[in-house]
């Protein structure tokens, strides 16, 4: 995947919401690098993470490239109405995330109703110049327990969908558990998204995507005040580098991994698709419904209207081996650093590897790797560059 940094791109703006987030920091990155124009929205221009944002992009431009934009409020009318004016293409990657909520409904209302307000305000800008609108969804809106039981052998495409989340939540109400909650906003969200699409034809002439990566870690591009704010594996790292306690590995999804610089790379990778200013082979839709009812067709040309791409790049991994990998590479700091119980680590894993299909994966993310034109960064590699962005963090701070 190659896109040459030319006078066209410094022309192109890309606009990306919640760029001060792990994933959207390092999307800004790879469109600065690029020589595109990026324009990211945050909630506080002058909150410390944005000026830590900004510092740490401006190695990239060069030419005063980057612009920030204040959205206090996602979820209001018209809240973007400014941010998508000029833009050629727009990643949604705003987005709240919390494993502790007790109250579902601040969570899905943001989470739905922050991306039918970008989408109105994209519909109503009327643009010319916007051909791509790529969502940042989960794994989570993906993968679905009860087609994952007993000796099930599913293996989860793009058609699959978390039926179960929302159920549990409209069940449950405030009794929901905080994980089910953030399930529960990723699936409602990514469901509005498409149902837009749907409810918007003919369409409005966009390349339309969503993405859905697994845990993602990697290294951060700056380190979030407070530290408890970075992405949760990334922060297991944390955690267990600084002598915290191994995170259990519970269930399949926890088991999955995607760094944090592949999910940026087929953002850009699906967008540039979707500008024309690369050439990709890839599943190419031939209508415009949601990607749950699609018939798909094979294509080496012409943009891909509509696309959900599923980003795992390695299954059956787990926080004790994030252990292990950090033992073995600081060794002085294995009084520190907790052993991991690799005897009950081995028997989960190979509890969960029996429900393996026999393609071997049980998440078919081969799609969304062909954006990259290249293999996935592995997981050992992953976990010793996010570690290392900590130990250059607290250098840097000490000296």
């Amino acid at each position: 995947m190659t896109v040459n940094s030319n006078t066209t791109n410094r022309l192109t703006t890309i606009l990306i919401t919640g760029i001060n987030g792990y994933i959207a920091a390092h999307t800004a990155r790879v469109f600065l690098q690029a020589g595109f124009s990026v324009r990211g929205t945050v909630r506080n221009a002058h909150h410390p993470n944005t000026l830590s944002l900004t510092k740490a992009l401006s190695k990239y431009d060069g030419s005063n490239r980057l612009e920030i934009v204040q959205v206090p409020d996602i979820t209001a009318h018209k809240a973007f109405d400014h941010a998508v004016q000029g833009v050629s293409a727009i990643a949604h990657l705003a987005s709240p995330v919390s494993m502790t909520a007790t109250d579902p409904e601040p969570m899905m209302r943001a989470a739905v109703e922050g991306t039918t307000s970008l989408l109105s305000s994209a519909a109503s800008a009327s643009s010319e110049v916007l051909k791509s609108i790529v969502f940042m969804s989960s794994i989570s809106a993906v993968y679905s327990p009860e087609a994952d039981q007993g000796q099930n052998q599913h293996q989860f495409t793009s058609q699959d969908w978390n039926r179960s989340a929302e159920q549990d939540v409209a069940r449950l109400g405030d009794k929901t558990p905080g994980y089910v909650i953030y399930q529960a906003s990723k699936s409602a969200a990514e469901r509005a998204f498409w149902r837009f699409a749907e409810e918007n034809e003919p369409p409005l002439g966009w390349g339309m995507a969503s993405v859905c990566p697994a845990p993602t870690i990697g290294p951060p591009l700056f380190l979030p005040t407070p530290i408890e704010t970075l992405s949760m594996r990334a922060k297991d790292i944390h955690t267990i580098y600084h002598g915290g306690g191994i995170p259990e590995l519970s269930g399949t999804i926890r088991a999955t991994f995607v760094d944090v610089r592949d999910v940026a790379d087929i953002v850009f990778g699906v967008i540039t698709k979707h500008l024309g200013l690369q050439q990709h082979t890839t599943t190419t839709t031939t209508t415009t419904s949601p990607p749950q009812e699609q018939q798909t067709t094979t294509s080496s040309s012409g943009p891909t209207r509509q696309e959900r791409l599923i980003c795992v790049a390695a299954e059956n991994v787990s926080p004790a081996q994030m252990a292990s990998i950090l033992r073995e590479t600081y060794p002085d700091r294995r009084n520190i650093i907790p052993e991991p119980d690799r005897e009950e680590d081995s028997t989960i894993l190979a509890k969960l590897a029996s429900h393996l299909p026999s393609t071997g994966r049980k998440f078919d993310s081969e799609p969304a790797r062909r954006y990259m034109g290249r293999d996935w960064v592995g997981f050992k590699q992953s976990v010793l560059d996010n570690a290392k962005a900590f130990v250059d963090a607290e250098s840097a701070s000490s000296s």
